[in-house]
């Protein structure tokens, strides 16, 4: 995969673009697992902590309107470095779910999704369809196109997803 410039990322990232999410995650997660595992977190939250770390640091960048100046790969380091601590120093711990509870709070999301959600994401994931064969079976222009509107539908339930989950943990 080619390395884009500080300028790429950024200006993606004030865009919007749904590219520089895959682009960095497949950058610097195995790294940041690597460090994280070193300094004591165990494997299986390693994912859930580089998610939040990555939207937070998506956010800033976001709303502060940061420079390009601003090398990512340091910024990204340090906001590990910093989030890590700072998890580390109020003992906080990511809620605990069985596998019953998460699987009931994940169907009462898909349940709630329109007919249309769920289709596209069940060609995709149960059937395991190309983006091809979902870009003609939704009449999608091209494959590129039904990969959007798949990663779309995904992270919107990601999103029911997790707010579910924080509400039971309340």
């Amino acid at each position: 995969m080619k390395r884009k410039s500080n300028q790429d990322i950024f200006s993606s990232v004030q865009n919007g673009e749904t590219e520089i999410l895959f682009y960095l995650c497949d950058r610097y997660f195995s790294h940041a697992r690597k460090w994280l595992r070193r300094n004591g977190m165990p494997d299986e939250s390693t994912p859930e902590f580089f998610v939040d770390l990555m939207l937070d640091l998506l956010e800033e960048i976001r709303m502060q309107n940061m420079s390009s100046n601003v090398e990512f790969e340091s910024l990204f380091y340090n906001t590990l470095k910093n989030s890590f601590e700072n998890r580390k120093g109020k003992g906080v711990e990511s809620p605990e779910y069985s596998d019953d509870i998460f699987n009931k709070i994940a169907a009462t999301c898909i349940s709630n999704s329109d007919e249309n959600t769920r289709d596209l994401l069940n060609s995709r994931y149960a059937l395991n369809l190309s983006f091809e064969q979902i870009a003609s079976r939704f009449d999608f222009s091209n494959p590129v196109i039904a990969q959007f509107e798949v990663n779309k539908a995904m992270n919107r339930l990601l999103d029911r997803i997790k707010t579910e989950s924080n509400h039971k943990s309340e």
